[in-house]
């Protein structure tokens, strides 16, 4: 706010005396000068304090100053054509966490397929120390290739028993004349179709109570028939070889005592 500086009032010149000299003056001229400046503060003082409508009422009111437009001018400086900076995209916020969604029922268990037995694998035995093993035994003869037995349908005497001592293809009977049994038996053979032939005197040198036949069929010897008297009966035995004069004589010692 600009303040309207006062009209200084002119002061009436008065004719003063004529001064004394200087030396004389010195201490009124200071007092003057003194006072003056003390009334122009106090004067200036008032002016400050008064209102700038007091000072002047009728310019403000009739002739307004109204505000000067100040135009400034600004200075454009073009700059250079900005260079293209890439544009890096945002990271893309967190995923929110889906809400958990109910689970859906179980589907229904299929049944049970029985268990397919898993195949047992054989254990191999394991390596045997080397062991001398017996030959195998030959396998049994086919009927084709067994002899057929020449005992077979022999014309035992009537109530003979078979067991005799240690002998096999032994026969006991109680007959009481050895003679008549040995003349049954040849006799039943011969109708079989064997031929006998007395050969008892040829291995014993005597026929007392013993007879030795070799049966024969087509004049080859099949078997031979050995026939003893011995106490209470006789004993005969069917053998491939005729028995010696020491086999016999053991017989008889053994079916006396």
């Amino acid at each position: 706010m600009l303040t309207a500086k006062p009209e200084e009032t002119p002061t009436k010149k008065t004719r003063r005396p004529p001064l004394p000299p200087l030396q004389k003056r010195w201490p009124a001229t200071l007092s003057a000068g003194v006072l003056c400046i003390l009334a122009s503060l106090g004067l200036h003082g008032l002016l400050l304090k008064l209102p700038l409508d007091v000072l002047h009422p009728s310019s403000e009111t009739e002739n307004p100053v109204e505000p000067e437009t100040v135009t400034e001018t600004v200075a454009v400086t073009l700059l250079p054509p900005a260079s293209k900076v890439e544009v890096i995209d945002p990271l893309p916020a967190a995923l929110e966490a889906p809400s958990p969604q109910p689970a859906p029922p179980p589907p229904p268990s299929p049944s049970p397929r029985p268990a397919t037995p898993a195949p047992v694998q054989p254990e191999l035995p394991l390596p045997a120390e080397a062991v001398t093993e017996p030959p195998p035994d030959p396998p049994p003869p086919s009927p084709a290739d067994t002899p057929p037995d020449p005992y077979a349908g022999f014309p035992h005497l009537a109530g003979a028993t078979a067991g005799c001592q240690d002998l096999s293809n032994c026969w006991r009977s109680e007959a009481d004349s050895w003679r008549a049994a040995a003349r049954t038996l040849q006799a039943q053979l011969e109708s079989q179709g064997y031929e006998l032939d007395d050969e008892t005197e040829e291995i014993l040198g005597e026929d007392t109570g013993v007879r030795i036949y070799a049966v024969m069929r087509d004049g080859n010897p099949a078997y031979y028939l050995n026939l003893v008297s011995v106490t209470g009966g006789i004993l005969y035995t069917m053998t491939p070889e005729p028995m010696t004069a020491d086999a016999i004589a053991s017989i008889v010692t053994t079916e006396r005592f």
